[in-house]
């Protein structure tokens, strides 16, 4: 799997027929442990590094969790809403709340190598239904096109992490 994620990032969809079961992510990061963690656990910073114009204010803090707002302002296709994030020192889980993607679950673990790069495995759960209409009816019809904005919308967020990382 190295010499796999060492060309670029892995993708994996997870069917039963038709239905999206799950779609992970593996990707390098080429940074440290110590420069990838808190980016994944910081949502305004990494809400920063999606698109242009993209944000996440956070509007509560636990020792638990973290809830925050979201936007994504495209023309069309824009999208907004609620998530819970759970930090931890493993596995960090952020659940949709309200608004679009609101009954996704996202987990993100990292992995450090022995020479000290870090990758990022991730896997979730999510209906790109609820997102933007124009989306949502797009898929409706063609089911692989969802697939394919499924795998996209993962290997977005890992690319963005890691240029926001080495930003």
């Amino acid at each position: 799997m190295t010499r796999l994620i060492g060309q670029g990032d892995l993708v994996f969809l997870e069917r039963n027929g038709a239905a999206i079961e799950r779609v992970s992510v593996v990707a390098r990061m080429g940074a440290r442990r110590s420069q990838v963690r808190p980016m994944m656990t910081d949502p305004e910073e990494f809400g920063r590094s999606l698109v242009h114009g993209s944000r996440a204010q956070i509007v509560e803090r636990t020792d638990d969790h973290v809830d925050f707002d979201w936007e994504i302002p495209l023309p069309l296709v824009g999208v907004s809403g609620q998530m819970r994030l759970h930090p931890s020192d493993a596995v960090i889980h952020v659940e949709g709340r309200s608004g679009a993607l609101r009954s996704g679950d996202w987990y993100y673990d990292s992995h450090t190598y022995q020479w000290g790069d870090t990758a990022i495995v991730g896997w979730a759960r999510f209906d790109l239904k609820e997102t933007a209409r124009l989306v949502s009816n797009l898929i409706e019809d063609q089911p692989d096109i969802g697939h394919g904005l499924a795998m996209a919308t993962q290997v977005m967020v890992v690319r963005s992490l890691r240029n926001r990382i080495h930003h």
